[in-house]
């Protein structure tokens, strides 16, 4: 790199007027180039460098590269990729992931299908896996419904480590019985809750998990109906997890939705994927049996 602008640095001091260099060495300043190095990568050969220098007015010459040109390129891209994955692993730490699922990726749920489902129950989750592993964002997002402990929590926050991976934006996850219940409390957590809805409001990616679990507190219910208003109505995705129907969606969310305005938005706004077959935990506490 220093190299590169000092070179830039010498040939921008080129005089503009009266004799001077060319667009590059000629068959004399050729003549003095040092012998080609041997890239480290590949073992071909890389050339040294000229740059003109206006103090001396002649043609210089720097020490050839480790690597060849597509080496180099090769390394760039690696180094570029390193970085990338770098920020997007600071970002998923800022997602707020429940600790059980912050390992998973698309590649393990696979393999945990495969270890412990089978037939149609296999298949039916499989369907599922690749609903999630398809989206790519836009201004929708994804309903996954199904029973409870069907791998629904895993699905989403493997979407959400693919989404960030991709977009490099932030991301947040939103446990609403967790949420509902720091609404409860009195101080610092009641602050932090409602600081917890602006930030997911505002965020690229949000998850909203459990929605429809039951006993919301009013506050709760407002909250999560302003959420899926803003977040529609300013084209920012939203992946929402819930075991409830749209009839039991309205039920639940009455108090503050007696129209049944969130279910019809939601229908709108996500693209529903439905999450079926036997529960992971049975089928793992039946192969700790056998």
């Amino acid at each position: 790199m220093q190299a590169n602008t000092y070179r830039q640095a010498e040939t921008e001091a080129r005089p503009t007027g009266g004799p001077g260099p060319g667009p590059g060495p000629g068959p004399g300043d050729m003549a003095r180039r040092p012998a080609p190095g041997v890239c480290l990568d590949c073992g071909g050969q890389t050339q040294a460098q000229g740059f003109y220098s206006a103090f001396h007015k002649a043609w210089r010459w720097l020490a050839a590269p480790n690597l060849c040109p597509a080496c180099e390129e090769a390394r760039l891209r690696r180094e570029r990729a390193g970085e990338r994955r770098a920020q997007a692993a600071e970002l998923v730490g800022r997602a707020r992931l429940p600790s059980d699922a912050r390992a998973w990726d698309f590649g393990q749920a696979w393999d945990g299908s495969q270890a412990f489902k089978h037939g149609e129950d296999l298949a039916a989750w499989q369907r599922a896996w690749q609903a999630c592993k398809s989206w790519h964002g836009g201004r929708t997002g994804l309903l996954l419904r199904g029973p409870t402990g069907t791998g629904k929590t895993v699905l989403v926050v493997c979407t959400l480590k693919a989404w960030v991976a991709d977009k490099l934006d932030g991301a947040l996850y939103l446990s609403a019985p967790d949420w509902n219940g720091d609404l409860g409390a009195k101080g610092p957590r009641r602050t932090a809750a409602r600081e917890l809805l602006v930030r997911a409001i505002e965020a690229g990616l949000a998850v909203v998990d459990d929605l429809a679990v039951d006993r919301l507190r009013a506050e709760a219910q407002r909250g999560l109906v302003r959420l899926i208003d803003r977040r529609q109505a300013e084209g920012r995705p939203t992946l929402v997890v819930t075991n409830a129907s749209d009839l039991e969606l309205a039920r639940r969310f009455r108090r503050v939705d007696p129209h049944g305005r969130l279910a019809d938005r939601l229908a709108e706004y996500c693209r529903p994927v439905a999450v079926e077959g036997l529960s992971f935990r049975q089928l793992k506490a039946e192969a700790a049996w056998r």
